[in-house]
C-alpha cells in the first residue's frame, strides 16, 4: 500500500521550500562609498556607491529636518545583482533648504529593507525661487515659469552673446508659480542669457533665438526671381 506524507512531513517540506525561496531573495549589499552630499544650485545633490549587490531592488531616499522624523522623497532603482562597482545619485530640488538630514532605505526583492547611517548637509546660500519651466513659442517668444516660496520684487535682465544688456524690467514675484514671456522677436538669431534677480539671489537661463524659417524662404524666392 502506498503511503501518503504525514502532516509533519508536509509542514517540514513547506518550511524547506519557503526557506530556499527566502534565502534566494535575501539581499547582500556592500557599500563602497556611503551616502554623501554637496550643495546644489537649489537643494542638495546626493551620491553613494556599492562594491557588490545581490538581489537588491531599490534605494529609497529619506529626508529629515530634525534628524528624527524621516520621510520618503524619491527612489532610485538598484542594479539588482552585480559584482562590479555601481554609482548612484539623486538631486533634492527643494526651495528654502538650510539644513537637512538624509539616509538610504535599501529595499530587497523580498520587500525587506535596511537603513543606512544618515548624513547632515547645510547650505551656505539658501534659494527661495527657481526656474521650473521654459517653453519656446512662435516668433521668438519664450514662456518662463518660476516658482517662489516668498514674495518680493524681481529684476529681469536680458543679455546678448557679448554680455550687453538689451532688455531690463522689474516686476513683482508672488508666492507660488509665476509666468512671464521673454520677447526675442526683434532680436537677431543667436544665444541670449536671461537673468532673474531677487535680492542677492540669481537664476540664469540660456535662450536660443532661431532663424525665422519663413523669412529664409522669402529671401530664397527673391534670389531666384533675380536670376531670370
Amino acid at each position: 500500500m502506498r503511503r501518503t506524507p504525514g502532516k509533519a512531513t508536509f509542514i517540514l517540506l513547506c518550511l524547506m521550500l519557503f526557506g530556499i525561496s527566502w534565502q534566494s531573495l535575501q539581499a547582500s549589499i556592500i557599500y563602497d562609498e556611503p551616502i554623501t552630499g554637496e550643495e546644489y544650485s537649489v537643494g542638495f545633490k546626493l551620491k553613494w556607491s556599492t562594491a557588490q549587490e545581490q538581489n537588491s531592488q531599490s534605494f529609497v531616499i529619506e529626508r529629515s529636518f530634525d534628524g528624527t522624523k524621516f520621510t520618503d522623497i524619491g527612489t532610485v532603482e538598484a542594479a539588482g545583482n552585480s559584482d562590479q562597482g555601481q554609482s548612484y545619485s539623486f538631486t533634492d530640488l527643494e526651495l528654502g533648504l538650510e539644513k537637512a538630514y538624509y539616509r538610504l532605505r535599501q529595499v530587497d526583492l523580498d520587500g525587506s529593507s535596511n537603513l543606512s547611517e544618515f548624513v547632515t548637509l547645510s547650505k551656505t546660500t539658501v534659494h527661495y525661487f527657481m526656474v521650473t519651466h521654459k517653453e519656446a513659442l512662435e516668433n521668438g517668444l519664450f514662456e518662463i515659469t518660476l516658482e517662489s516660496i516668498k514674495e518680493g520684487e524681481m529684476r529681469f535682465l536680458l543679455n546678448n552673446a557679448m554680455g550687453d544688456i538689451i532688455q531690463e524690467d522689474r516686476q513683482p514675484l508672488n508666492y507660488g508659480l509665476n509666468t512671464m514671456v521673454v520677447n526675442l522677436e526683434f532680436e537677431a538669431p543667436g544665444f541670449y542669457s536671461a537673468v532673474f534677480k531677487v535680492g542677492n539671489e540669481l537664476e540664469t537661463l540660456f535662450l536660443k533665438r532661431e532663424e525665422d524659417k519663413n523669412q529664409k524662404k522669402n529671401v530664397a524666392v527673391k534670389k531666384k526671381s533675380r536670376g531670370f
